[in-house]
Order: structure tokens, then sequence, then C-alpha cells
């Protein structure tokens, strides 16, 4: 557990991280680890800070409450069992291409089709990847437990 005020810092040591999402109370972020600052701590629910090899993941439920961290190179599977499988998948970006995409200093602000802007790096990123980290069951029932953000594409 971290609270809110070391967060940031905290976060500073994983020095080659290069994109961060952040979901805060008032708004949604999608930004080069750079512009980290931008946050607001006190509003932020959840932060996935990655880059293609791991991904540290920061989440609370409630704004009064301090973070659980998690580094994607240490999962730990519900019962911690050895037996976790990773299976990646792609995802399609929410872009409206209609209102097309604006030029930030070193990143692009894409519109979403279902409304609000985010950021990506270079303006062709059209799909996201994701691994998921899951068990099977006595049944061979496929159970994902996490996830994390692995590229853009």
């Amino acid at each position: 557990m971290i609270n809110q005020n070391d967060l940031l810092k905290e976060l500073s040591q994983f020095s080659d991280l290069t994109w961060f999402f952040a979901t805060q109370a008032d708004r949604f972020l999608s930004k080069p680890i750079k512009d980290i600052n931008d946050i607001d701590a006190a509003k932020l629910f959840e932060l996935r800070a990655f880059n293609n090899d791991y991904e540290i993941k920061a989440i609370r439920g409630a704004l009064n409450e301090s973070f659980y961290l998690r580094d994607s190179r240490r999962i730990v599977s519900p019962g911690n069992s050895s037996d976790i499988k990773t299976r990646k998948q792609i995802h399609f970006l929410d872009k409206d291409t209609q209102k097309g995409t604006k030029k930030m200093s070193n990143f692009w602000i894409v519109s979403a089709i279902g409304g609000g802007e985010y950021g990506i790096p270079p303006e062709t990123v059209s799909k996201i990847e994701i691994e998921n980290y899951y068990q099977t069951d006595e049944k061979g029932f496929y159970k994902p437990f996490d996830f994390r953000v692995v590229r853009f594409l």
C-alpha cells in the first residue's frame, strides 16, 4: 500500500517506462511518461505505466484509500498457484476518424467515438496489445485474473 503523496515519487524509480494511462475522478489521461506530473493524485483511481516489457499498476477503490501497487513482472495468481498462463490480444482503439487528430509537442490527441479525447504516440497508431494473465480450472475453463498493457500498434 502506498499513499497518494508518495505515488508519483515511487513511480519515478521506474525510469524505463514510456507511457501511462490514468483514470481520475474527472478525466482520463493517456500520455508519455515524461508528463506523469500532469496527474492529480488526489483524484486518481487507477494508473497504468508501461513499456513493452512490463507494467506498473496503481489502483484504489475510493479517493480516501491508499493505492495497491502491482509490478507485472511479479504477478501472483489467486491462491498463489504457480500455474500462470498468458495470452496476448489486440484491441482496436476508439478513434473518431471524422474529427481528426491534434499534434501536441510529443504525442497526438485523438477524439473517441464515445466522446472525450486521449493521447497516443504516433498519429498512425490504431491498436493496443494487451497481455492477459489466466489460469484454467479443473474443467479447462479460462479464468483471467489480471492483465497488462503491452504496447501501441
